[in-house]
């Protein structure tokens, strides 16, 4: 095995993670919409970046950006959530 391999194996894994506790959660009506959106984001974010971190060329860069900018949104949105409803 190689570290590539295992790199896209842990990324894939930990973005699966957060996208099914997240479906789990809407499953179970613990989530709100709030929450669920950005939440899937973040996962589905992870996944992608971790099956392209393998590849190169022109493809591969832009669902680089892609996935960042998914990760990056839903980052932020849950931040910005979670400072409004502080007291």
């Amino acid at each position: 095995m190689s570290l590539a391999f295992l790199r896209t194996l842990v990324l894939v894994t930990l973005g699966a993670f957060v996208a099914g506790h997240v479906l789990v959660r809407w499953a179970a009506r613990k989530a709100d919409r709030d929450e669920i959106v950005p939440s899937l984001a973040i996962g589905f974010g992870v996944i992608a970046l971790g099956l392209v971190l393998n590849e190169s060329g022109t493809l591969a860069f832009a669902v680089e950006l892609g996935s960042l900018a998914l990760l990056a949104s839903g980052l932020l949105t849950l931040a910005r959530r979670k400072l409004r409803r502080a007291p």
